[in-house]
């Protein structure tokens, strides 16, 4: 897991206590609490191939910023938490 605090960069793992399936971290020193953690994202280049976690929504995303830069009469929404059931129902939508 990655992410930073008021003490810094933070890089740890994260740890499962097999007894009570509690979720903790392995850091050398303790995390402020309601630090956001994120995965680490293991970007993956060559001269013919990208290879990295959620592509799919940066891509979109990539795209959609494209599409901006030559679009006179359009609008271009993004949105958030479409795939949990409970966010908006427009997900990187281009409406002209």
């Amino acid at each position: 897991m990655v992410g930073h605090d008021s003490q810094g960069e933070i890089d740890c793992t994260l740890t499962i206590d097999d007894q009570t399936g509690e979720l903790g971290y392995a850091f050398h020193r303790g995390i402020d609490r309601g630090t956001e953690l994120t995965f680490y994202c293991d970007f993956r280049e060559t001269d013919t191939t990208v290879q990295s976690c959620y592509l799919d929504n940066r891509l979109g995303v990539w795209n959609a910023l494209r599409l901006c830069e030559t679009l006179e009469d359009g609008i271009v929404a993004f949105s958030c938490w479409e795939e949990h059931g409970g966010g908006c129902s427009i997900s990187g939508n281009v409406y002209i």
